[in-house]
């Protein structure tokens, strides 16, 4: 039985989700004393905290990202909004070209 604990202990070991990490940040004795297991708002525990920071550093640079689209997307809307203004003007004065060319059409029929 001893000989199967160890196997699994050096499988655990080698294995990299596996492996036995220092969880001092982890659990009730964590969040009992939060002046001495967080530092700058990251737990103790080393690998907490490096996930913590780069998790932070990915939302950080996903909020600049998102904030420059959301400019993007507003800049493009009044593009659009101006677009859309000129081709309502356009098509009004296709209409009325299109209503004086009938118009013109039929006066030359009723002249043959």
């Amino acid at each position: 039985m001893s000989s199967s604990r160890e196997h699994e202990d050096q499988y655990q070991a080698s294995h990299p989700n596996l492996r036995k990490l220092d969880t001092g940040g982890f659990g009730a004795a964590a969040s009992m004393d939060d002046s001495s297991s967080r530092q700058n708002g990251y737990p103790q525990n080393k690998y907490l905290r490096e996930a913590h920071q780069s998790l932070d550093n990915n939302l950080d640079e996903m909020s600049s990202g998102l904030a420059r689209l959301k400019n993007l997307g507003l800049g493009l809307q009044s593009e659009i909004d101006d677009q859309d203004d000129s081709i309502g003007s356009l098509l009004n004065k296709v209409d009325k070209m299109d209503l004086k060319i009938s118009n013109t059409n039929q006066q030359i029929k009723n002249l043959k």
